[in-house]
């Protein structure tokens, strides 16, 4: 029988980063953190979307400036 694995936010966000940020392969990425290559992968598609809680950290950084522009135009 198969087991189905469970990750925690916080490793799939640093598995992500490994990928986006830290310039890393997938397949590296996963051999390093000994986890399926298909599932990073699906990962890293959802965190470039913006789905599943996983974000890219370009979109964090665009959030966060939109957070304070409007922040800026409340006054």
């Amino acid at each position: 029988m198969v087991t189905m694995r469970q990750y925690t936010p916080e490793f799939r966000q640093s598995a992500v980063n490994l990928v986006l940020v830290e310039g890393l392969t997938a397949r590296k990425a996963a051999e390093n953190l000994g986890i399926p290559v298909h599932t990073i992968s699906s990962w890293i598609a959802s965190a470039r979307h913006g789905v599943g809680g996983l974000t890219s950290p370009a979109a964090t950084d665009l959030t966060a400036r939109l957070r304070e522009l409007e922040a800026e135009n409340r006054f």
